[in-house]
Formats: C-alpha cells, structure tokens, sequence
C-alpha cells in the first residue's frame, strides 16, 4: 500500500464524522476536513464557497490563485480563502502537491458574554481581512491534522472530543496570520 492510500485510508474515517463545535462564543460548523493526495493532474477550477477554506499544502507544489492574484505554493505553506473569494488551485505536474483542507461556517453565539462574544469578532476580523497569497505555517498548525486522522482512526475513548480541540486549535492558530499579513 502506498504511502499516500495509507494516508487517505487514516483521513477517511476524519473526513465522515459530523463536526461541530464551540471556541467561546463563536460556533463552528465544520463542512469539510479532508486530505487531497498529489496527483499530476490535480485542478481545482475558479469557484467560490459561502464559508472559509483553509488550504493546508504538505507535499512539493503547485499554484493558486485569488481573484485575479496567482501565487505559488510549496509543502508547508498554507492560505486561507473567505467567503465569496473567487479562487483556484492547480498542482505542479512534476512535483504535484499534498493538501489538507478545512472548511467551515462560523456564527457568533448572540446570548453568550459580552467579552466572549468580543473575542469571537476578534478573530473572525482576522480570518475575513484578505491576503492574496500562502504563507509558512509558522504556527504549526499541518501537524495538528495529522493528529486529527491519527485520533479517528484509532477511536479510543474521546476521540471525538480531542478532535474537537484539535479543530479548534487549528483555527486558533490562525490569529498568528494577523502578523504577517503586516
């Protein structure tokens, strides 16, 4: 089996569970978590979403773009695309590119604490302010899906909510894209 089945087979069991969770007042509502294995051919053509959609890259590269703003990616980068954000990706054809991806709706809890809910604008003003290109995931946050599918694949007792804060960590991190987007 290759290394790259072995993976999908370890994200499949991630990629069926429902997913839904809380970071203080802001609710999460995760649509999608999967790893797309590299592939020659691998195109994602110009669409939209009406949530977020962090692009995790984790082998070799390829292209993307926003709008009309192309940029390359290469393993351990990552972007992030907003809601309405026209985008498109497309793979190297000699060293094709690995992604993980995570997408997700977010609502603020309109009866939690006045500072919780604060707190959840905060950061939601930091995932909607754009950057038309990747990044290096300085924060870490590739590995934290790797544990993710490590932990719904062996589904011991509390997997489920380790995942949770797993997912949760991962969008967490993502406040660290604030600074360098200055």
């Amino acid at each position: 089996m290759s290394y790259e089945h072995e993976l999908k087979q370890h994200f499949h069991k991630l990629e069926s569970l429902s997913l839904a969770l809380s970071i203080g007042a802001l609710h999460v509502d995760v649509m999608k978590l999967n790893y797309v294995p590299p592939g020659p051919n691998w195109y994602a053509p110009p669409h939209k979403h009406s949530s977020y959609e962090f692009h995790f890259i984790t082998e070799d590269k390829g292209f993307g773009s926003m709008g009309n703003t192309p940029f390359n990616v290469e393993a351990g980068m990552l972007y992030l695309t907003g809601p309405e954000v026209v985008h498109t990706q497309l793979t190297d054809k000699t060293e094709p590119m690995a992604e993980l991806c995570l997408q997700c709706q977010f609502e603020i809890d309109a009866i939690a604490y006045f500072a919780s809910q604060q707190e959840a604008r905060q950061l939601l003003t930091i995932l909607s302010t754009p950057v038309n290109g990747a990044v290096h995931d300085q924060f870490g946050a590739i590995p934290l899906f790797f544990a993710c599918a490590k932990e719904a694949n062996n589904s011991y007792v509390g997997h489920y909510s380790l995942i949770r804060c797993l997912i949760a960590e991962i969008l967490l991190l993502q406040q660290g894209l604030s600074e360098v987007r200055s």
